[in-house]
Parts: structure tokens; sequence; C-alpha cells
């Protein structure tokens, strides 16, 4: 009978494609996140969310909980509209903090993380040589991208590389990422808005 049951439920979650999600708690302060100090509200967005989770700031800290279908790329939105570049982050499961401006405690947001300094650190080794940096940079655009081209550290690197890689560059290196992440929002507007600048 224990065995029917545990077939019978097993069938119906196949059926009904249930899976587990990824739980992510977020906490952190402004100073942390290097978000405006007079920001009373932060807003989540993300393709991977319903809906945007908004989060009160309470003597400087702010705090989301949430899950995800699978890891995603969000940005937080400041209640200010003082800011040009919104922090990103990725929703996985864990719990998420900030270090010197950018996410870290779990697998992606660590990622993401060691490559913002393998960037920092190609530039002070090609320090006066803009060749040499913009070589290697590119090369450890792709490499990373082509490591992590099924996840959102892809999404995440593909658009650090606006103003940062040529256009025809950038046009590859999306193509280097899996159809998924060639197909989320801000990708495909980069990607339209870099082919348009080959064409002028």
């Amino acid at each position: 009978m224990k065995r029917t049951v545990f077939y019978l439920l097993a069938a119906a979650c196949i059926l009904t494609g249930c899976h587990r999600m990824q739980k992510f708690t977020i906490n952190g302060d402004l100073a942390a996140a290097r978000l405006p100090e007079d920001t009373q509200t932060i807003q989540l967005v993300s393709e991977g969310l319903a809906q945007p989770l908004t989060a009160t700031v309470t003597d400087g800290a702010f705090s989301f909980q949430g899950e995800v279908e699978n890891p995603v790329l969000a940005k937080f939105i400041s209640s200010t509209g003082k800011q040009q570049f919104y922090p990103s982050v990725i929703l996985e499961k864990g719990t998420i903090t900030f270090e010197d401006g950018r996410p870290v405690g779990t697998p992606l947001n660590d990622a993401n993380k060691a490559f913002i300094q393998q960037l920092k650190d190609i530039r002070t080794a090609h320090s006066g040589d803009k060749e040499g940096y913009h070589k290697a940079a590119e090369e450890a655009f792709f490499a990373f991208v082509s490591q992590h081209k099924k996840d959102p550290c892809a999404v995440f690197a593909i658009l650090l590389a606006d103003q940062r890689l040529a256009p025809e560059s950038i046009l590859k290196l999306i193509a280097t990422a899996s159809p998924e992440n060639q197909n989320f929002g801000e990708v495909r507007s980069l990607a339209n808005r870099m082919k348009r600048k080959t064409q002028e």
C-alpha cells in the first residue's frame, strides 16, 4: 500500500511538473550595498519573480525573503531615484549579504564578485597598456561566460561588458551563452543595441 501511494505521488509530481523552489534571504544595509543613504524603500526586480518585492529600510538595514524556480539575476531599485547604476544580485538558494558593495554568501554571487576582482587585477597588471588591457579583459569575459553559459553569471557578465568591449565582441559574447540567457530581457535589448551600432 505504501509503495502504491509513493508511485502515485511520484506520478502526480511528474504530471504537474512539481519541483523544489529555491528559497533565498537577502540581509543588507545601505552602506554595505552602496545604496543612497536616504533610501526609505527598496524594490527587488527580476524576470524570475512574479512581481517585485519591496523592503522598508529600518536604521539603514533591509531584508528580503522569497523563492525562485531557478537562479536568476535581479536588481535593486532605491526609492530615491538618484541611482544611475542599480546593484545586481543573483537570487539563489541561501543567505545573501554584502561586501564592498557586492552581494556575497552564495556560490553564484561569490563567483560574480571574484570576476569583478579579476577585472580589477587585469587593469592593474596592464596599467599604461591599453591594448594589452582590452585583450586580457576580453579573454576574461569570454572565459567567464563560457564557464557559466547556463547560469545567471553569464547574464551578469554580458551586461557588464557594455561600455567595456566593442559591439562586435559583445555580440559574440552573447552567442556564447545558453539560449535561455540570450533571451533574458536586458540581454536581448543589449544585443539589439549592439547590432544597430555595428550597422552605423
